[in-house]
């Protein structure tokens, strides 16, 4: 007997493959974290915990523990996302500041930011009202396009090129007109 099974394996693989959001819950990307959190207008998108992390190994047991905290945190308003530092290296870099224990988290609350290094234990209490302890940090902003260094040194070469042409094109008519 044929079987009838929509998925074979092969194809759940490579769905797998193409969308692995699912690995971590919400996962946060550096295209996609300013829409889902808001982060930098202030006007957030509501409450949100984000786990950054160097990879999978680096969270841990935590991992399960993150997973498993999801449904209680959204019937409280918050919602839990896993950043790879590994992978998103926009976002490693814009809170490089913040995030030098692994893994750290991190909660965006009506336009501030309170970071998180405590024991995995004690983050649920923390995520509720613990916060309210602490000194918030602003949320840093994300780089303009001027702000990053590499389009900057782009922009410059590209200027400078350009000044380029235009003298060796002014020479050229300048002598064109010489010999004319």
């Amino acid at each position: 007997m044929k079987n009838l099974s929509v998925f074979h394996p092969w194809m759940l693989a490579l769905i797998a493959l193409l969308f692995p959001t699912v690995v971590y819950g919400k996962t946060l990307t550096d295209a996609t974290f300013e829409h889902d959190t808001q982060a930098s207008t202030g006007q957030t998108t509501g409450t949100w915990a984000i786990r950054f992390c160097g990879s999978r190994e680096s969270c841990g047991v935590s991992h399960e523990g993150w997973i498993s905290l999801q449904e209680d945190m959204l019937e409280k308003d918050i919602f839990l996302a896993t950043v790879d530092i590994g992978k998103e290296m926009g976002l490693a870099k814009r809170f490089h500041e913040y995030i030098n224990d692994d893994p750290v988290v991190i909660l965006l609350r009506r336009g501030n930011m309170y970071v998180h290094t405590l024991d995995f234990e004690e983050i649920v209490e923390w995520m509720v009202s613990g916060w309210e302890k602490e000194k918030p940090f602003e949320v840093p902003q994300e780089p303009g396009f001027f702000q990053d260094k590499t389009t900057r040194v782009m922009m410059m070469g590209g200027v400078v090129g350009m000044m380029g042409v235009v003298v060796w094109m002014m020479r050229a008519t300048a002598e064109r007109s010489k010999s004319d």
